[in-house]
């Protein structure tokens, strides 16, 4: 795999990635070795990063371990996403009765069955997203 030197140029003391997910943190004036993929992504911003010749700055290089925990967090978050994504499609399966079964049994609301099953299905899809999957 390519490694690609980037310093960080941007001015802040301290630039934490929130944009690219990489969970990469530099200093100011720091270098760092990354991966070819991730230095793609950074140097799109010249006036934040600048591709550089030689060597790391003296400080232990944390690079690998940190874009490691950037891409778990992602594949963390994806699977959340997808958990929650699952829960819906099978609500948006159930007849008002096990609306109103799954709402009492998961969280402990009473649905009105005057309404629609539309309606249901909208406030227990809400108490997904409100309180979470419950399991």
């Amino acid at each position: 795999m390519d490694r690609v030197f980037i310093k960080y140029i941007g001015g802040r003391a301290v630039w934490r990635d929130g944009i690219y997910h990489t969970g990469l943190v530099f200093e100011d004036g720091q270098v760092r070795e990354v991966s070819a993929e991730a230095a793609a992504k950074l140097l799109r911003h010249g006036d934040v990063f600048a591709a550089v010749e030689g060597k790391r700055v003296k400080k232990a290089d944390d690079t690998e371990a940190l874009e490691k925990a950037g891409a778990l967090e992602v594949e963390r978050e994806a699977a959340a996403f997808d958990a929650v994504q699952d829960v819906i499609l099978q609500i948006n399966q159930m007849g008002k009765d096990e609306l109103e079964l799954y709402a009492k049994a998961n969280y402990g609301q009473s649905l009105d069955k005057r309404k629609s099953a539309e309606n249901l299905r909208e406030a227990v899809v809400q108490m997904v997203h409100q309180f979470g999957i419950v399991q």
